[in-house]
């Protein structure tokens, strides 16, 4: 579930970059894109080198076992 989450992010992107489908509210799912994308590259740059890999994975593991 952790490696599922990275296959969300694209699904969403393609969602929204897609013309064929409707979304509502495209613009305030773009910024919310936008902005939590922003937050976690900033939050992962603020770590030490040997952390940040290790950070986005367990991050991403733990999140993944919520969603179950």
């Amino acid at each position: 579930m952790g490696l599922a989450r990275f296959n969300l992010y694209a699904q969403s992107l393609i969602l929204l970059f897609s013309r064929k489908e409707t979304v509502a509210y495209r613009p305030l799912e773009f910024l919310g894109m936008a902005f939590f994308f922003t937050w976690m590259s900033y939050l992962t740059c603020s770590l030490p080198s040997g952390e940040k890999l290790m950070y986005v994975l367990v991050s991403h593991i733990i999140g993944g076992v919520l969603h179950v």
